[in-house]
């Protein structure tokens, strides 16, 4: 494995030509103990073939201080490695996003443990939901959230912090499809019959202004859950 990485101080500017829209990440780690700061990414508008900026995999994971901008997804953290732990996404800006962060905890790649000890602090999120209307993966018009745990995955996520985040939706005018688990500020949702217990999540301190639908949703099967001092606006 390729581990104790550093990606610091680099620029991805105006990428993502591809017409139709494909699972793609600018940047995609499966390694462990590795940095990614201080970066500048900025995507073609709009086009579906963009993607996601950065994309996690492994442990020991700092992604930090990035400007992350017209890219449909910010950072994917996943739980689908052989260890997924400590895992720190701090201080980034991300703007004109379809969705901020997603979360993913699935038994995938040899992962049996899930996705443990992670940090969401700090981060700037503002959502154009215009320009990313009708382009995407399929239904491309359910609009996204500002940070979300992906439903339909078999892993828990253990010991979870998002706090200190600023989300914001921007005024838009597509007629953008309405959803109880699309469109909310922070999303927690894993449904039967796919839903793993999780346990040791924190959601505080948060500043929401503008979701579609509800501010923070839950549904899933959770124990230890702490949602304290969010302002939703």
């Amino acid at each position: 494995a390729l581990d104790n990485i550093h990606l610091v101080d680099c620029q991805f500017d105006n990428y993502g030509f591809v017409s139709a829209w494909h699972d793609a990440s600018t940047i995609y780690f499966d390694a462990n103990n590795y940095l990614i700061s201080r970066n500048y990414f900025e995507g073609n508008a709009g086009n579906a073939g963009v993607g996601t900026a950065i994309e996690t995999h492994g442990s020991q994971q700092v992604v930090t201080d990035n400007i992350l901008k017209n890219v449909s997804t910010g950072v994917n953290v996943t739980g689908v490695g052989t260890t997924n732990d400590n895992i720190i996404i701090a201080n980034n800006v991300m703007l004109n996003v379809r969705w901020g962060v997603k979360i993913y905890s699935q038994t995938s790649s040899g992962s049996t443990a899930g996705l443990r000890n992670t940090q969401i602090t700090g981060n700037m999120i503002i959502q154009d939901l215009d320009m990313w209307f009708n382009t995407g993966s399929t239904p491309a018009t359910l609009y996204g959230s500002g940070i979300s745990v992906g439903g339909s995955w078999d892993l828990p996520v253990i010991n979870l912090l998002i706090a200190n985040n600023n989300i914001r939706l921007l005024p838009f005018t597509s007629l953008t499809q309405a959803s109880d688990n699309n469109g909310n500020g922070i999303n927690l949702y894993d449904p039967m019959p796919y839903s793993a217990q999780h346990s040791g999540i924190k959601i505080s301190n948060n500043t929401i202004d503008g979701a579609l639908s509800s501010g923070i949703w839950v549904a899933l099967d959770v124990v230890d859950l702490d949602i304290s001092n969010n302002s939703i606006r």
